[in-house]
């Protein structure tokens, strides 16, 4: 992740940015109409009003992109009291969001960690609040809000970002986008008002489990959309005898050029770097919608798998929105090349789709040669199950008894 210093965001800036934060609330001392007529407390319009009014309307926005944010610092960045408790009114008890909430696939990382899960607002302990406005996306405002308790602890500072409604300044949508805890780190990235991607990290120095990447977008109406999501196994790990390797899977939204099922645009976007060999694109009309299945070999043994299924959008400039699923099927230990035999697409009564590849991979042969003892490599046939859910676009291996 590259790395976007704060040198953008410079000191008069900052000062400004404190003084419009206090002459934002300049004004909150004096009562509301719900203050005067207690009445007025029970009128929906009067209580949307107090939502959309607590809110600052004056803070400068950061300055974007911005990258790392969890490590950044916002010196000399104050936040008036009333300003956190309109917050702490907008997202009330419940509790902040993970990436579960946008990605089952998340659900695996978690499981490692199980931290935060049930975090909200009210429980953490906090010395120091920032609240930064970021800007707008269509109809809302987005936030950047840290809670710092001040100590050099995991559980010590968290992130997140949020976006209101412009017309009555509600809570739309939450994220915790930056948390440490004792077996992860979650860091982020802003690229715009309506944009950010996040990445976590778990485990802790010889213990290292999955990672998680994913990028979102920030809708008209303020909600967040994942864009793409993706499950990482530890960098460095080899499965053990008897286990099988945790495969990479992940999602995508991609704009090409032309009608679907053009093969030079799927193949400029998937093999054109050249860090994937192509070795089929095809077209799969089997079912209510056709798709493209691509299939090429990456890091010399390893097979890539592509289901890309066209998504109804208003066609802009003659493109076409394409949803792309992958998965990484890792290669038998000491894999020197791959060899795809064949493929076959297999609808299933359970609506997923069961994807067979007969594959050949040549690995070292055990003990060498039987006569000379001599390094030798020899042929291993397989024949590998991956299930497409056409709803979801989950691509992943098949269980035994899938």
């Amino acid at each position: 992740m590259s790395e976007v210093p704060l040198a953008g965001l410079r000191r008069s800036a900052l000062h400004a940015l404190a003084a419009s934060i206090a002459l934002a609330f300049a004004n909150c001392a004096e009562p509301t109409p719900a203050d005067a007529d207690p009445g007025a407390a029970a009128s929906p319009a009067a209580a949307n009003d107090s939502v959309l009014h607590c809110m600052p309307t004056a803070l400068v926005s950061l300055r974007l992109p911005l990258g790392e944010g969890l490590a950044l610092e916002h010196d000399e960045v104050e936040t008036d009291a009333r300003a956190v408790d309109c917050v702490l009114l907008l997202f009330g008890k419940g509790a902040l969001k993970s990436p579960a909430a946008f990605d089952r696939a998340y659900g695996q990382v978690f499981a490692y960690h199980e931290e935060d899960g049930t975090l909200a607002l009210p429980s953490i302990p906090r010395e120091t609040v920032q609240l930064l406005r970021l800007g707008e996306a269509g109809d809302a405002n987005t936030w950047l809000l840290r809670i710092d308790s001040g100590v050099e602890l995991e559980g010590s500072r968290y992130d997140v970002l949020f976006s209101t409604g412009k017309a009555d300044g509600e809570l739309v949508d939450q994220l915790l986008v930056g948390a440490m805890g004792v077996l992860y780190r979650r860091d982020y990235d802003i690229d715009a008002a309506d944009a950010f991607a996040i990445r976590e990290d778990t485990g802790r120095e010889a213990s290292v489990g999955p990672g998680y990447r994913a990028r979102y977008r920030v809708g008209a109406d303020g909600r967040f959309v994942l864009v793409s999501g993706q499950v990482l196994p530890p960098p460095s790990s080899t499965p053990e005898a008897g286990l099988p390797s945790r495969p990479r899977s992940g999602t995508s939204l991609e704009t090409l050029p032309g009608r679907f099922g053009e093969i030079a645009p799927i193949r400029a976007l998937l093999f054109e770097d050249g860090e994937v060999e192509e070795k089929a694109i095809v077209r799969i009309d089997a079912g209510d919608m056709p798709v493209m299945l691509a299939i090429g070999v990456a890091d010399v043994a390893s097979f890539a798998l592509y289901v890309l299924g066209e998504v109804p959008s208003p066609a802009v400039g003659g493109n076409t929105l394409h949803r792309v699923s992958s998965l990484l099927l890792d290669p038998p230990a000491g894999a020197v090349s791959a060899e795809l035999l064949g493929h076959r697409w297999q609808a299933g009564a359970d609506g997923r789709v069961r994807i067979e590849l007969a594959l050949r991979h040549e690995v070292p042969r055990p003990g060498g040669d039987p006569e000379t003892g001599e390094p030798e490599n020899i042929a291993v046939n397989a024949t590998v199950v991956a299930l497409y859910d056409p709803d979801s676009g989950s691509l992943s291996l098949a269980n035994a008894g899938d």
